[in-house]
């Protein structure tokens, strides 16, 4: 005999990158893409990154993305997708190839 049972759906953080800055640590109620990095890289759960900004500088390269249940999402909180562009131009071309492979 079969038994179904139900299991809980993982908990997921959904953070919506609201600043263009690129600072850490943020405000509250305010979060840089760096932030919501090194906040999903401590999380114990599943992280989910979305965008309500369409640029993001950067003044430095990006933390590597160490919890494998991390996701970065373009979807808004209105189901509008966006699609940030991630400004590292004045980063010297090592930095900004270092942010693009880590992402």
């Amino acid at each position: 005999m079969w038994v179904l049972t139900a299991r809980a759906a993982p908990a997921v953080n959904v953070i919506y990158v609201n600043s263009s800055a690129d600072t850490s640590p943020c405000d509250p109620g305010t979060w840089t893409l760096r932030c919501a990095i090194n906040f999903a890289n401590s999380a114990a759960d599943v992280t989910d990154i979305r965008f309500t900004v369409y640029t993001v500088i950067l003044s430095d390269s990006l933390p590597t993305i160490t919890h494998a249940g991390t996701w970065i999402d373009g979807v808004n909180g209105s189901d509008v997708v966006i699609r940030p562009l991630i400004d590292g131009s004045h980063l010297p071309c090592t930095m900004l190839w270092s942010a693009l492979v880590r992402s």
